[in-house]
């Protein structure tokens, strides 16, 4: 399950926070977001079904480039994984 977690949490907060930032919802731009660094620690055990809660820091943005701190929380808000990531992206 770390894989998805992990997944979860590249795709769902740094694009989010990019497509936001870049207002590419206001317009038609294609891009490619590009992971280029990423750490994760687990502390809880996930089991399938988990509803969980994804919470974000942008830690800065600077050209097409966001960082991002990742915590993933259980229903009883226990920490179950923490991550730093960055996220670039690439406009056709």
């Amino acid at each position: 399950p770390g894989i998805f977690i992990t997944e979860m949490i590249g795709q769902a907060v740094p694009i989010s926070h990019l497509i936001f930032l870049e207002k590419i919802y206001e317009s038609e731009k294609l891009f490619h977001p590009v992971v280029t660094n990423i750490t994760a620690n687990f502390f809880k055990e996930i089991q399938p079904d988990s509803e969980l809660t994804i919470k974000s820091k942008k830690l800065y943005y600077r050209k097409n480039i966001i960082r991002s701190e990742v915590s993933v929380f259980n229903l009883n808000d226990e920490l179950c994984a923490k991550s730093e990531l960055q996220v670039k992206l690439i406009f056709d």
